[in-house]
């Protein structure tokens, strides 16, 4: 399903174990309760695409592969996210600066509906998340450096342990974080 236009595909509750979509468009397409475990998502655009439904049925996603894939405005919330991977550290990127390179290598997630997500221990090393809706969400231990979460709502976020060197919030709604230093 390399490059293949998707979009508005309906998936729910299909098993799409090992699944290669890389390049390919999922926007808005709806993967509630679908099993994803082991799909690649490389460059693959997934902007509004849903991954839970309103009744509480999400997607399997371990394993997932979402490097370089748009995000924007998806729908991941309450999903156990512990498991994917956002950012490939072995594309290699020459001729730009190590901040451009890690961009370049991450998801891109602005907007992205991330509230309640279980997030703890996973590397968003240079990800994009202006504007991400990530209130309640579990960020303890993740690596957060360098990525840019200006505008973002962190509103009760468990950030406890999570590295935050470099990493952007200008504008981050911050109420009742738990874990961050007042220093």
């Amino acid at each position: 399903m390399n490059s293949a236009n998707l979009a508005d595909a309906e998936f729910s509750g299909a098993n799409l174990r090992r699944a290669d979509f890389d390049s390919a468009d999922l926007s808005r397409a709806d993967f509630s309760g679908t099993d994803l475990q082991d799909t690649k998502f490389t460059q693959a655009k997934l902007q509004e695409a849903s991954f839970c439904s309103p009744g509480g049925r999400c997607a399997n996603l371990s394993g997932t592969r979402f490097s370089q894939a748009d995000l924007t405005k998806a729908h991941m919330s309450n999903l156990d996210l512990r498991k994917a991977e956002f950012c490939d550290r072995n594309h290699l990127v020459l001729g730009v600066s190590p901040e451009e390179a890690q961009s370049r290598v991450c998801a891109v997630m602005r907007g992205t509906f991330l509230g309640f997500a279980r997030l703890s221990a996973v590397d968003l090393r240079g990800a994009d998340l202006r504007g991400a809706l990530l209130a309640w969400a579990d960020l303890r231990g993740a690596d957060l450096r360098q990525a840019d979460l200006t505008g973002a709502d962190l509103t009760r976020a468990d950030l406890t342990g999570a590295k935050l060197d470099g990493t952007r919030m200008a504008g981050a709604i911050l109420t009742g974080a738990k874990g961050l230093s007042t220093s």
